[in-house]
């Protein structure tokens, strides 16, 4: 597991926005690839979901936003099912 030490003392929506902002900057520092960057942004879903820092709607945007912030959104129409599954997994 990746821990950004940065982040450890956040709490709520602070903490999402701190780990977004940590692993852009991994992967625009070249420390990660564009697709383990997009796997971990993803994964943050799941740790929202487990830790409850935002409701489960407002972390889907927020990794889709960083998604297009780093240009590793999928084709249109299976960004709409990655959101979905997400939500209603």
């Amino acid at each position: 597991m990746v821990v950004y030490r940065q982040c450890l003392d956040k709490h709520g929506r602070e903490k999402l926005t701190c780990l977004i902002e940590a692993i852009i900057s991994d992967y625009e520092h070249g420390y990660i690839d564009k697709s383990t960057a997009a796997a971990r942004l993803r994964y943050l879903i799941a740790l929202n979901r487990a830790n409850g820092w935002v409701s489960n709607e407002e972390a889907v945007e927020a990794v889709a936003y960083a998604l297009k912030r780093i240009n590793a959104v999928p084709k249109r129409g299976e960004l709409r099912r990655v959101i979905a599954r997400e939500l209603y997994a």
